[in-house]
């Protein structure tokens, strides 16, 4: 950080409570800077949207749905924006928070720089959030030199702090800069999202304002993985007009999740409380057998939570780890039939139903899509339990959704059946 005359480095306080604090400052005095036009000054900005304004935060990542037109003047106005600087100068960097509500992949974004003023495209437009970090299919547990995750999302229950250095590499400007990056396909997710950028100017630049400390708090979780929202503490970003082709989106999104609410027409509620083994060694999933709740895997009770209705998300438990895990309920039926079971999966699971193997799909699709594989399952009367295992591969595999459907048609003199009931969990929640 280069200097002329002064330089003043100050650290406040900005809790209630006294803060010990030790450190040491090194620089170095220099009898002549040479050219003082080559020298910039190092400047940095902190921005934050809490929450972003996308306009479609229930559509899960990598769907049609998502995947509107974000160009031009749209994607100049709409995308997040980490730096938005006068003068001459460049930019070298920074580092991306999220908080990631809706617990699917976040970043699909892409980022998008506009150098001395707007045009389409932009002088740099990248392929999404992860390729601008130098990250590959998602962000990875690792830190380098120059780019990297300082926080990861699998280690934290949701929280992700990446950061990016191209200081060999500058992104040089004349009279303005203007660095964005989507959040979400076409900035459809409704995340909370901060970032600080890091730039050089020829001249003394004066920076955006920090949000007030109580706007700058965490998002916390309750014990069931619930996200604390307070009206209070958050600091909104610039809501997304809907065009139309957003509006269409929404509406065919909306068509497209029956399962999420009762159904008329025997479908359930998804099944929102399962027992869950720890994490075991990864196996491909012919060769995965089937275990019962009577078998020691540290069971324990989770339920669907966050802002996808239904989702059963394990990813916090796991760590993005690789395995296997094991979703356990028992449930009682009333009458005997044939009920189709809709299972939502994004890594490769197995289903048994009493010990049997009912279904066997290996393959990962991400996200998880409500009813992505469904059977159809005779039952007797009485109590069943169903096992289901779920490959996490690499952190991928993140949960499921689980709904019942009812049989077609009823024996002469009978009623309409119920749908299956789960017994209740002696388990501790999570």
């Amino acid at each position: 950080m280069p200097f002329r005359r002064r330089a003043l480095v100050e650290m406040i306080n900005q809790s209630d409570r006294p803060h010990r604090q030790y450190f040491y400052v090194d620089y170095e005095r220099l009898a002549d800077v040479g050219d003082p036009g080559g020298l910039g000054y190092f400047h940095a900005e902190f921005r934050r949207a809490n929450p972003f304004g996308g306009w479609g935060h229930e559509i899960t990542v990598n769907t049609p749905q998502a995947d509107i037109v974000n160009k031009e003047r749209l994607a100049w106005e709409n995308n997040y924006i980490i730096l938005d600087a006068k003068g001459r100068g460049h930019y070298v960097g920074c580092n991306l928070s999220v908080t990631n509500f809706q617990g699917t992949w976040w970043g699909e974004g892409d980022d998008m720089i506009w150098v001395d003023g707007y045009h389409w495209p932009p002088d740099l437009h990248g392929t999404g959030s992860e390729d601008y970090f130098n990250q590959a299919w998602g962000m990875q547990p690792n830190a380098f030199l120059r780019n990297g995750s300082s926080i990861h999302e699998s280690h934290t229950g949701g929280y992700q702090t990446s950061y990016v250095q191209h200081v060999e590499n500058p992104v040089r400007f004349q009279r303005e800069i203007r660095v964005t990056i989507e959040h979400g396909h076409g900035n459809h997710l409704a995340n909370e999202a901060s970032s600080v950028a890091y730039w050089y100017a020829e001249q003394p630049t004066k920076v955006a304002d920090p949000p007030p400390v109580q706007k700058r708090l965490p998002v916390l979780r309750d014990n069931r993985g619930r996200w604390l929202t307070d009206r209070r503490t958050q600091c909104p970003g610039r809501k997304i007009s809907l065009n139309d082709e957003m509006r269409q989106m929404k509406a065919l999104w909306a068509q497209k999740r029956p399962a999420e609410v009762p159904s008329r027409g025997g479908r359930s509620p998804f099944v929102r409380t399962w027992r869950v083994s720890r994490l075991l060694p990864r196996k491909a999933l012919a060769k995965v057998p089937c275990v019962g709740l009577s078998k020691d895997l540290g069971w324990r009770s989770v339920e669907a939570g966050g802002e996808i209705e239904g989702f059963v998300d394990v990813h916090r438990l796991t760590e993005g780890r690789d395995g296997i895990v094991y979703f356990a309920n028992r449930f009682r039926v009333d009458r005997q039939g044939v009920w189709t079971i809709r299972l939502g999966h994004d890594g490769g699971a197995k289903m048994f139903v009493d010990g049997r193997c009912v279904l066997t799909e290996p393959k990962r699709v991400n996200p998880a899509a409500p009813g992505r594989s469904s059977v159809a399952v005779p039952l007797k009367k009485g109590t069943h339990e169903i096992v289901i295992a779920l490959d996490t591969d690499r952190g991928m595999g993140w949960g499921i959704f689980f709904a019942f459907e009812a049989p077609k048609g009823r024996p002469k003199g009978a009623g309409k059946a119920q749908l299956p009931k789960v017994l209740e969990s002696r388990q501790r929640r999570e």
